[in-house]
């Protein structure tokens, strides 16, 4: 009895710590870019703690790698207020800096994975929502680019 009650219990942790399905409803509101990730160069903006991929330290092998974090200080600046709003009617707008992109989205779901397709550019991105973090991961440029977001207010 005690083995079913520990295996019951284990169930249900797993699945509670699984992704939950994403709505047009939980998207609603401005998300804040708490991280980012781009082939391997990662940079935590609650932190401020810019991190390499044992993938990305072999590409700049032989390279002042505090340099390169020295350089990403201005990036860190600029992303650290970066929001991405998602508004009635499927609306999404992207703000770094002064920059502001405007776009309407689709979420798809297929063969239990989702994904948010960017109607202006196409691209398509999977799209995750796990313990109030929404992660954003695509292909760019032939290069893995993770966003994770945390939500700021409900719209």
């Amino acid at each position: 009895m005690k083995k079913l009650h520990l295996t019951l219990i284990a169930l249900f942790l797993l699945f509670a710590a699984q992704a939950q399905t994403i709505t047009e409803k939980d998207l609603l509101g401005q998300w804040g870019i708490i991280s980012f990730t781009v082939g391997g160069l990662g940079i935590d903006f609650e932190t401020g703690k810019v991190t390499l991929s044992d993938e990305a330290l072999k590409k700049l092998e032989g390279q002042d790698i505090e340099a390169l974090k020295t350089k990403m200080a201005p990036a860190l600046e600029l992303y650290r207020n970066g929001t991405m709003t998602f508004s009635p009617g499927n609306k999404m707008e992207f703000v770094i800096g002064d920059k502001h992109l405007t776009n309407s989205y689709v979420l798809t779901t297929n063969e239990g994975k989702q994904y948010l397709r960017d109607n202006s550019t196409n691209s398509v991105s999977t799209v995750s929502l796990t313990e109030g973090l929404l992660k954003i991961n695509t292909i760019k440029k032939n290069a893995e680019v993770i966003m994770y977001l945390r939500k700021k207010e409900t719209l």
